[in-house]
């Protein structure tokens, strides 16, 4: 019976349920959010928010859907100082927190 291989989600990319402790889901419980993504590829860790929305359901938080940040190739968006300083992302993030704080 449990001969058959078992498809399941790749563990690198999922985030383990006993990092989701129950006082958090119910401080979180009708509150927006917004998810923003980094990476040092191509593209911007796009595979990360699809999973971190999926994730609010349970709690019953609201993502906000656009504007959306997926930062690509991050190590060459901040200087030293690890400041942002690529215009468009943070113009994009801008626009993202100016979204977060209009649904709180």
């Amino acid at each position: 019976m449990w001969n058959k291989p078992r498809i399941s989600p790749d563990p690198e990319s999922g985030i383990p349920s006993e990092s989701r402790p129950r006082s958090v889901r119910e401080r979180a419980d009708g509150k927006p959010a917004a998810i923003a993504s980094a990476s040092s590829g191509p593209r911007g860790g796009a595979r990360a928010p699809l999973h971190v929305r999926q994730i609010l359901v349970d709690p019953n938080v609201y993502p906000i859907n656009q504007p959306q940040l997926l930062l690509a190739r991050a190590q060459d968006s901040f200087d030293s100082n690890l400041k942002l300083n690529d215009l468009q992302a943070r113009e994009t993030l801008k626009n993202v927190l100016q979204t977060l704080v209009s649904w709180a």
